[in-house]
């Protein structure tokens, strides 16, 4: 429903047909024990993917990039994990344990070090060593007795025309000295004009295969050669207009010859004669150093992955043909040209910035296009709780000088906005101001979700554009920018709670919501739980998964038990059906299910329409389950204490209904809920219904 099954499977036919790979592995099975619809998803996909990719009347609109391609045959890896087996001993067996004595390391290992980089979701595994058999079977095309590339030449017989270059192959490996590389250039460079002969050969699979392995061995004769070339920036982020100071940084670590060409590609422009480097010899182990000084061009957009890149009103996905890398930005590729022994090979690096760091050395990170100024709003979402006006915040970032530039929103109709332009200046990069607007919501309407939008006016030239900045030590800085935009919401909502104390899980911006309707918000720790007396409380509520990433719960649980027994409204919010501290999240026993919902707008029934919960200090109507995103909640209770209510049912379609999205009792004279409804993503998306049950599981549920 969401992703249009069609365009997905037209993309992954197209990457088919541009890597043209003689097998294609599932890591999941189409009958869904692979896990959630994701996994299924992909099984499925490449199961039709599989055929159409070889029939030239699937999607021939691509037929003008690439052509269409036959894959061999098409393998599940099976596995044995949990309590789903689904190997089995007649399928094909691998030991794929293997030690490689060129890196000194098993194939488990480096497989247990990958996997262990997967920080977002804590998958740090221990090292296997030793046998480590995998299971493949046969889903489509011909079946594999031996080996996964059982039939299939993986060498230059594969074509008629090219047998013969399996020779030189064969004499360069026989000629190879670890300690001394570069005796093999001279052969590397007779290759790579061997197979450029065939470059213009019609035959696509020969094509791909001549122009895939002719990019290797171009990088094969740079390493032979000991050849460091570096572009580099002084600065991380430069905008539009600026002019960028390029460092050059070449060595011939080697005997052969190695000279500058006159090719010098950067920002779209090409320099024939480029003087400090042209013709120039690369000496024997003699660093060589140049600068060059650049201007971006005004055509040059932020640098943005795809979707930012591409997005537009309609929020159509970008089609190909396109490069197919995680991102592409365009700016940042440089082009050389160098000739080895008379050779001309094109040299192609990405732009980056460096330092070094006192701690650390050498650091590299990605070369930034930024726009002139920046604006980001303090909050991603703005909460109006009644009529009264609020100001909005918005922080203003030059990436450049600026004389003058004009701020202005875009709002609602109805909105009241005081101040309809700011002017600001800047006198050096990197400047920051904060200025405010001040809004008052439409009179004509209570409620509902809209969006504003943040405008810079620089010598008649209009743009909206917002920083986002991720620092990982683990992985490259990660900057882009987009649309300067924040959501607001309008709502009418009666609390009747003041003090609340929220303990963190894994992270949300809940708190942040609650303050904004009014709420006074205390973040609890371990420390603060064992010494506050948390009576001063009206409500506490525990963020996600709290139960899975906080060790102390195991002990304070039995204390927030008894902060409701004695009148306090407990509020715990949904954790994962494993790893959980304690099996202990409420007062009465239930079990927690993978059971969820992921149809943000499936329907909800209204068990008990009546129910305390449902009515105060705000009457929750079915239309209050409109306009929510993403899904509406997850891992939901199994079995449960029967001193439990249900109050709503909802499901996927075709699927099970579930009524245990939020269970409720009452624990002497105070009130416990559980609940595995995506709070989490509803209020930080200003979603008004889930705003106002919100705020009923938080409140005293009488008149």
């Amino acid at each position: 429903m969401k992703w249009n099954k069609e365009e997905v499977l037209a993309d992954i036919v197209f990457v088919i047909r541009l890597f043209k790979p003689d097998i294609i592995i599932c890591r999941f099975p189409t009958t869904g024990e692979g896990g959630h619809g994701h996994h299924t998803a992909s099984a499925i996909l490449a199961e039709e993917a599989f055929d159409a990719a070889a029939d030239p009347n699937r999607f021939p609109e691509q037929l003008a990039a690439v052509s269409a391609w036959k894959t061999k045959r098409l393998l599940w890896n099976t596995f044995n994990f949990g309590t789903n087996n689904t190997t089995a001993e007649d399928q094909l067996k691998i030991d794929a344990g293997g030690f490689n004595p060129l890196s000194g390391k098993s194939n488990g290992e480096i497989a247990a070090e990958a996997r262990s980089m997967h920080r977002s979701q804590a998958f740090g595994t221990e090292r296997r060593r030793g046998e480590q058999f995998e299971y493949f079977k046969t889903l489509k095309g011909s079946p594999a007795s031996n080996d996964i590339m059982d039939g299939i030449a993986t060498d230059w017989t594969r074509f008629k025309a090219t047998s013969s270059i399996n020779a030189i192959i064969e004499k360069i490996e026989k000629k190879f000295r670890h300690e001394n590389p570069e005796l093999i250039i001279p052969d590397l460079i007779r290759l790579y004009q061997v197979l450029n002969k065939y470059s213009s050969n019609k035959e696509p699979e020969l094509q791909h295969w001549v122009s895939r392995k002719t990019n290797e061995i171009n990088t094969l004769i740079q390493n032979c050669a000991g050849l460091f070339i570096e572009f580099t920036t002084d600065k991380p982020v430069y905008s539009i207009y600026d002019t960028v100071n390029i460092t050059i940084k070449a060595i011939n670590r080697s005997k052969t010859k190695i000279q500058f060409a006159s090719l010098f590609s950067v920002f779209g422009k090409t320099i024939n004669q480029f003087h400090e480097i042209h013709d120039q010899i690369l000496e024997p182990n003699q660093l060589k150093t140049a600068t060059i000084k650049m201007v971006i061009p005004e055509t040059y957009l932020p640098s943005n992955p795809y979707q930012y890149r591409y997005s537009n009103e309609n929020q159509t996905r970008f089609r190909w043909p396109m490069p197919i890398k995680p991102q592409y930005k365009e700016e940042s590729l440089v082009s050389l040209g160098i000739k080895i022994n008379g050779q001309l090979i094109v040299v192609q690096r990405d732009l980056h910035y460096k330092k070094v760091d006192p701690s650390f050395g050498e650091i590299y990170q990605p070369f930034v296009i930024a726009p002139e100024i920046s604006l980001n709003f303090t909050e991603e979402q703005y909460i109006f709780n009644g009529s009264t006006s609020r100001k909005i915040r918005i922080r203003a970032k030059a990436f450049r000088p600026i004389k003058k530039a004009l701020v202005s929103l875009e709002y609602p109709n109805g909105w009241q906005v005081t101040e309809k332009e700011i002017e600001l200046s800047f006198s050096a990069t990197g400047e920051e101001k904060e200025i405010e607007f001040e809004i008052t919501p439409s009179t004509s309407s209570t409620s509902g979700k809209q969006q504003l939008k943040a405008f810079i006016d620089i010598n008649g030239k209009r743009n909206s554009w917002m920083e986002h900045f991720i620092q990982y030590d683990h992985i490259e800085n990660q900057h882009w920018f987009t649309e300067s935009v924040a959501g607001i919401t309008a709502t009418n909502i009666k609390t009747n709670t003041k003090s609340i104390g929220y303990l963190a899980g894994a992270g949300d911006k809940i708190p942040g919501i609650l303050r904004q309707l009014g709420y006074e918000v205390t973040l609890l720790n371990e420390k603060l739980l064992n010494s506050l007396n948390l009576s001063q409380f009206d409500a506490i509520v525990t963020g996600v998964r709290a139960f899975n990433t906080e060790s102390y719960l195991k002990h304070i649980n039995k204390k927030l038990f008894a902060y409701a027994e004695t009148g306090g409204i407990l509020v715990i919010q949904y954790n994962t059906s494993t790893s959980l501290v304690t099996d202990q999240l409420g007062p009465y026993p239930f079990k927690l299910s993978r059971d969820r919902v992921t149809e943000e707008d499936s329907p909800v029934e209204l068990l008990q329409k009546d129910h305390p919960l449902m009515r105060y200090p705000n009457y929750i109507a079915p239309e209050d389950f409109e306009g929510w995103v993403q899904e509406r909640g997850l891992y939901f209770p199994g079995q449960i204490d029967e001193r439990y209510e249900t109050i709503l049912q909802m499901g996927d379609t075709g699927g099970p209904s579930s009524t245990t999205s939020i269970i409720t009792a009452k624990y002497g004279k105070g009130k416990f809920v559980y609940t595995g409804i995506s709070f989490f993503r509803q209020l930080p998306a200003g979603v008004p219904g889930a705003l106002k049950l919100f705020v009923n599981l938080i409140s005293k549920n009488e008149k």
